[in-house]
């Protein structure tokens, strides 16, 4: 059965395209079908053929968003959205006003007032809130629901006896936009870092490709953020496994928690990173990773590492 794609799907498949990989390679590497790719490439490419993930996202929802107009009653009954109007400004819930218009149900009123007239939220019991009943679980979002857990993490990784364990995590900056993403490898600590002028999660997978595509990776664990939400796109790219600690323990990521705290000598909280020029961040990665650490044995993490880090 075809189903839309997910953003994740969309930017990987636009990275694999430009990698050269095949339709059906890349369809057995973002979890889809042949035919649901073939028809994503034929529906939602731009007109020169190219796949841009962004560009093909927004054909998809200007394409669905129109999808139903022809069967929208309220959109073109001009008369009966107006009686409704009234009926909901006298403080009668959808429900109530459905139950005295014969001819519509609550629920097309609650996607017509969704969909078209927003304003008529101020109206609802619960100005369009939705409540989750006490005691019961709520759902999961696809994002979450995706998520590798640490427990099922190699336990190798623990032991710090390789390289190639990287914990990843952002440092906000004083506008709550900007951030630094950073990623700290386990056995060496030694650490990368780029600046977000804005901490999306499609700017967080861009510079992740970019910060450890050149560096031996095996594991990757990341944050509880919704930045790290295209977490899959990464898997594919970078042929490894991302997990997740639980929400409420940054000791889980202890070693990116610490790195963190190390890099706020240079930038303390309260820093626009969308200021901080590159050259500025590969200063401050090179005295880190070659500062002794007595966890190292008063080795530098650029010699644990093996490699010299170098400013871009």
């Amino acid at each position: 059965m075809y189903t839309q794609l997910r953003r994740d799907q969309r930017v990987a498949l636009a990275t694999l395209r430009c990698a050269g990989y095949s339709q059906a390679r890349t369809a057995s590497a973002i979890g889809v079908s042949t035919s649901t790719l073939s028809r994503e490439l034929r529906r939602n490419a731009r007109m020169d053929g190219t796949y841009d993930a962004r560009s093909a996202g927004r054909t998809a929802r200007v394409r669905r968003a129109g999808a139903k107009h022809h069967t929208r009653i309220l959109e073109h009954h001009t008369t009966l959205a107006r009686i409704i109007e009234l009926r909901m400004r006298a403080t009668l819930s959808p429900e109530q006003v459905a139950h005295e218009v014969h001819g519509i149900s609550h629920a097309s009123i609650y996607a017509w007032i969704a969909r078209s007239r927003p304003d008529l939220t101020q109206y609802l019991r619960r100005r369009g809130k939705k409540r989750r009943r006490y005691g019961t679980v709520g759902i999961l979002s696809r994002y979450q629901a995706a998520k590798r857990p640490l427990a099922n993490r190699p336990r190798i990784v623990a032991t710090r006896a390789r390289i190639g364990d990287w914990e990843g995590d952002t440092a906000r900056g004083g506008n709550r936009t900007s951030a630094l993403l950073v990623y700290a490898e386990r056995k060496s600590r030694f650490v990368v870092a780029r600046t977000l002028v804005r901490a999306t999660a499609d700017a967080v997978y861009a510079e992740t490709i970019r910060l450890l595509r050149a560096h031996p990776v095996h594991t990757i664990t990341d944050d509880n953020g919704s930045e790290f939400a295209l977490h899959r796109g990464i898997e594919a790219n970078l042929g490894v496994r991302v997990y997740f600690a639980r929400p409420g323990h940054p000791e889980e990521r202890g070693t990116c928690e610490n790195t963190i705290g190390l890099i706020r000598e240079f930038f303390p909280k309260g820093t626009n990173f969308a200021t901080v020029s590159r050259r500025r961040v590969a200063r401050a990665l090179w005295l880190l990773n070659h500062r002794p650490r007595k966890c190292l044995f008063w080795q530098t993490p650029c010699r644990v590492f093996g490699s010299c880090c170098t400013s871009d």
